[in-house]
Protein backbone atom coordinates (compact mmCIF):
# COMPACT_ATOMS: atom_id res chain seq x y z
CA UNK A 1 0.00 0.00 0.00
CA UNK A 2 1.39 3.54 -1.01
CA UNK A 3 0.71 6.57 0.87
CA UNK A 4 0.13 9.54 -1.11
CA UNK A 5 0.48 13.02 0.39
CA UNK A 6 -2.25 15.52 0.44
CA UNK A 7 -1.44 18.26 -1.75
CA UNK A 8 -2.58 21.59 -0.87
CA UNK A 9 -0.58 23.87 -2.88
CA UNK A 10 -2.96 25.20 -5.77
CA UNK A 11 0.10 26.42 -7.82
CA UNK A 12 1.68 22.71 -7.97
CA UNK A 13 0.57 19.22 -8.37
CA UNK A 14 3.37 17.25 -7.52
CA UNK A 15 4.17 13.41 -8.18
CA UNK A 16 2.48 11.28 -6.09
CA UNK A 17 0.33 13.20 -4.36
CA UNK A 18 -3.63 13.82 -4.00
CA UNK A 19 -6.01 17.04 -3.71
CA UNK A 20 -9.42 17.03 -2.47
CA UNK A 21 -12.59 17.83 -5.52
CA UNK A 22 -16.23 17.11 -5.73
CA UNK A 23 -17.38 14.11 -7.23
CA UNK A 24 -20.39 14.28 -9.87
CA UNK A 25 -23.93 15.72 -9.73
CA UNK A 26 -25.88 14.71 -8.44
CA UNK A 27 -24.75 14.16 -4.70
CA UNK A 28 -21.21 15.72 -5.40
CA UNK A 29 -19.78 13.80 -2.75
CA UNK A 30 -16.10 14.25 -1.75
CA UNK A 31 -13.48 12.30 -4.17
CA UNK A 32 -10.27 13.40 -5.18
CA UNK A 33 -7.71 13.43 -7.87
CA UNK A 34 -4.33 12.07 -7.63
CA UNK A 35 -1.19 12.43 -9.55
CA UNK A 36 0.62 9.48 -10.45
CA UNK A 37 4.68 8.93 -10.32
CA UNK A 38 5.00 10.41 -13.65
CA UNK A 39 2.68 13.08 -12.96
CA UNK A 40 0.00 12.07 -15.03
CA UNK A 41 -3.41 13.24 -13.50
CA UNK A 42 -6.07 10.50 -12.45
CA UNK A 43 -9.63 10.79 -10.84
CA UNK A 44 -11.16 8.38 -8.58
CA UNK A 45 -14.80 9.27 -9.37
CA UNK A 46 -15.01 5.35 -9.94
CA UNK A 47 -13.48 4.43 -6.85
CA UNK A 48 -14.47 4.16 -2.87
CA UNK A 49 -12.47 6.08 -0.33
CA UNK A 50 -12.84 5.07 3.19
CA UNK A 51 -12.70 6.90 6.10
CA UNK A 52 -9.06 5.69 6.82
CA UNK A 53 -8.42 7.38 3.11
CA UNK A 54 -7.69 3.88 1.25
CA UNK A 55 -8.82 3.50 -2.39
CA UNK A 56 -10.81 0.81 -3.71
CA UNK A 57 -9.89 -0.68 -6.04
CA UNK A 58 -6.09 -0.40 -6.98
CA UNK A 59 -5.64 2.89 -9.05
CA UNK A 60 -4.27 2.58 -12.76
CA UNK A 61 -2.97 5.95 -14.40
CA UNK A 62 -5.34 6.28 -17.58
CA UNK A 63 -2.02 7.05 -19.77
CA UNK A 64 -1.19 4.40 -21.53
CA UNK A 65 2.21 4.46 -21.90
CA UNK A 66 2.50 4.90 -18.01
CA UNK A 67 1.77 1.42 -16.53
CA UNK A 68 1.44 3.24 -13.04
CA UNK A 69 -0.59 0.56 -11.03
CA UNK A 70 -0.75 0.31 -7.26
CA UNK A 71 -3.06 -0.09 -4.11
CA UNK A 72 -3.12 3.56 -2.65
CA UNK A 73 -4.11 5.55 0.74
CA UNK A 74 -4.89 9.04 1.05
CA UNK A 75 -2.87 10.83 3.78
CA UNK A 76 -4.80 13.29 6.06
CA UNK A 77 -8.72 11.91 3.81
CA UNK A 78 -10.74 12.35 6.82
CA UNK A 79 -9.27 16.09 7.30
CA UNK A 80 -10.10 17.05 3.94
CA UNK A 81 -13.24 15.50 3.25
Amino acid sequence: MLDLQHNTDPDEFEPMTWRRCEGPPPDRAPTALISCDQGHWCSLTNHTIADDGTVTPSLVCPTKECGWHVFVRLVDWQEAA
